[in-house]
């Protein structure tokens, strides 16, 4: 699959995407099953990044390696709050680009992106740098409060978008509708192209929309509640091993044992 050519940004980078179509198995765990029937709502606010605003863009600008370069931001944020930043060297994500997604260094017709459930499937089998995925959940992005629950609990959600061309221009500034999705060539989903990113940030509105703030191509990206509702096709609850507090997150109403039993359990 041949991916859209690089979006040059008028502060010189390349901004590459790299995300197919997604893919969700048959049997993957749902985020939604695994919270307690009576739970406290979601704060307005949650900020897992401590005023960290680059997080370097893990060889995104240079290939299409967007469901790679999110899992490493992920671990940079819950590194951040655990045992201190992690980061992974450029060459250690063409490595698990190679592994993960196929790609032959050298050989641009092998730079086709990835899948973001079998990028998952392989952090969660193998690791990533020693790091540990022991589980990992579909999460609803139509529901707000899974959205934010996912990510109070959580610390970051796993985000695959299908871009609109209107997007390029709101890099760096507030990713947001414009125009009809469903009639205006330049707003419809997909027309740029699939994009996967990570967020661990968002706040609340004074007319109680949400505002996210991911993190792609190394730099904070804030966007609308209707932009991610808009375009995205998967968002992944990923638990992230030196991340994984079983009182912490029982606590807050979310059922670990059971998603982690579950994970045993898939035929992967």
């Amino acid at each position: 699959m041949a991916l859209p050519t690089p979006y040059a940004h008028p502060d010189g980078r390349n901004l590459h995407l790299g995300k197919s179509p997604a893919v969700i198995p048959a049997g993957t765990p749902k985020f939604h099953h695994y919270l307690d029937r009576v739970i406290a709502p979601a704060p307005p606010s949650m900020d897992w990044y401590k005023g960290v605003t680059d997080w370097g863009p893990m060889e995104n600008d240079q290939l299409g390696c967007c469901t790679i370069s999110s899992k490493a931001h992920a671990l940079q944020v819950a590194s951040l709050n655990t045992t201190g930043i992690v980061t992974l060297t450029d060459q250690e994500i063409v490595n698990y680009y190679s592994w993960w997604d196929g790609y032959i260094p050298g050989d641009p017709s092998t730079d086709n992106g990835g899948i973001v459930s079998q990028v998952l499937n392989s952090w969660h089998r193998h690791g990533m740098n020693g790091y540990k995925l022991p589980a990992y959940s579909s999460v609803d992005w139509t529901d707000t409060q899974n959205m934010l629950k996912a990510i109070e609990l959580i610390g970051t959600v796993d985000i695959g978008l299908q871009l609109p061309l209107t997007a390029q221009e709101q890099v760096g500034r507030v990713w947001d509708v414009v125009g009809d999705p469903a009639t205006d060539p330049a707003s419809m989903p997909g027309s740029w192209g699939g994009h996967d990113i990570n967020c661990g940030k968002y706040t609340t509105n004074s007319d109680g929309s949400i505002l996210f703030t991911p993190i792609t191509w190394g730099r904070s990206q804030q966007m609308t509640q209707k932009f991610l509702t808009t375009y995205a096709d998967e968002v992944w609850a990923t638990l992230i091993g030196m991340w994984f507090d079983p009182d912490k997150l029982s606590a807050g109403g979310f059922q670990w044992a059971d998603l982690y039993s579950d994970m045993n359990q898939l035929k992967t």
